[in-house]
């Protein structure tokens, strides 16, 4: 396995970033800073929303629509009112979201995990403590309408939308194994629930149609399909392993380390991960170490580690977290 260095320009959220010369000035202007004081320098147009108004307030998550014309985006965790917006790319504005009210009775979230349908028309996103799937339906005019929310307990976080030998499957990474508390800490989860998008929009009617044990309890974050949909990768959260599902049998087959006994925190926190379309690869974004890591998926081993951090040795770190 080889370490590499990567110059991160083109990196995970669409930006770019230079160090400070003088943070407290620039934390005062009206210039965005990431958490580490990293100054934001978007390569193209930002397209935003005003704090005055609902919605769009913590993004975690965002996807493209397979024609590239849209973004589809999940908020949560800054704000009362979390939500799922889309934006029409070539008009750069929202044209529609659905509100989120985390002070109601039922505890409304959407959190993390959100993926489109291949044809577009259809999107899902992960409802993290309110223990759901909240599913879609994308309206030619950008407009975005709730049909229903699948229950898919605990925490579902990450998504991924996959052609299985089983058919069409969404899988979902249940982070956790309870209810999320503050009060007594949250019991971390070893699950993965699998539902069928063709099924309907409630559990009754078959939509989940199993869960997949991945033993060891270390809080799945994510999960995407290798190209052939045979095999699905799940990153560990706190495994610093990535664990892999033969995806006819619907079961765990192996895990891949990503980190050597000897060097803990080559990958820690793998978060995000993604299929190369191109290549038989997946990458994961390891929030910790600043890396990624590079699996190949024909034999499910790691043959790179990629480093990521914007200037070598400097203690402010990227965190990379995402993939779009």
């Amino acid at each position: 396995m080889r370490r590499v260095a990567l110059v991160p320009f083109l990196a995970l959220l669409y930006l770019t970033a230079a160090p400070l010369a003088h943070a407290g000035m620039e934390r005062r202007g009206a210039t965005p800073l990431t958490p580490a004081g990293w100054r934001v320098q978007p390569a193209g147009e930002e397209i935003g929303v005003s704090q005055a108004v609902a919605g769009f307030q913590g993004p975690l998550g965002s996807v493209l629509s397979p024609d590239g014309s849209q973004l589809l985006s999940v908020s949560s965790g800054a704000a009362r009112i979390q939500s799922v917006d889309v934006f029409d790319l070539e008009r750069r504005m929202r044209t529609g979201f659905v509100p989120y009210d985390a002070t109601k009775d039922v505890g409304e979230s959407v959190f993390y995990g959100v993926v489109y349908s291949p044809d577009g028309n259809r999107a899902w996103a992960a409802g993290g403590g309110q223990n759901v799937v909240h599913a879609y339906t994308v309206g030619d005019d950008g407009q975005l309408t709730e049909t229903g929310a699948i229950a898919t307990p605990f925490f579902p976080a990450g998504i991924a939308y996959g052609n299985t030998p089983n058919g069409d499957r969404l899988y979902v990474a249940n982070n956790l194994s309870g209810m999320a508390s503050n009060a007594g800490g949250n019991p971390p989860g070893n699950r993965v629930t699998v539902i069928d998008p063709d099924a309907g929009e409630v559990e009754d009617t078959g939509a989940v149609t199993k869960t997949i044990d991945l033993g060891a309890a270390l809080q799945p974050l994510d999960v995407t399909f290798s190209n052939d949909g045979s095999k699905a990768y799940v990153t560990n959260w706190v495994g610093r392993s990535v664990s892999v599902i033969d995806t006819a049998r619907e079961v765990k087959v192996a895990d891949v380390v990503l980190s050597p006994p000897d060097d803990p925190l080559q990958a820690d926190h793998p978060s995000a991960i993604t299929t190369n379309p191109e290549r038989d690869e997946v990458y994961t974004a390891n929030a910790n170490s600043d890396t990624v890591s590079v699996i190949d998926t024909s034999t499910d081993a790691l043959v790179a580690t990629i480093d990521v951090a914007l200037v070598r040795g400097d203690p402010r770190a990227p965190i990379p977290t995402a993939w779009t």
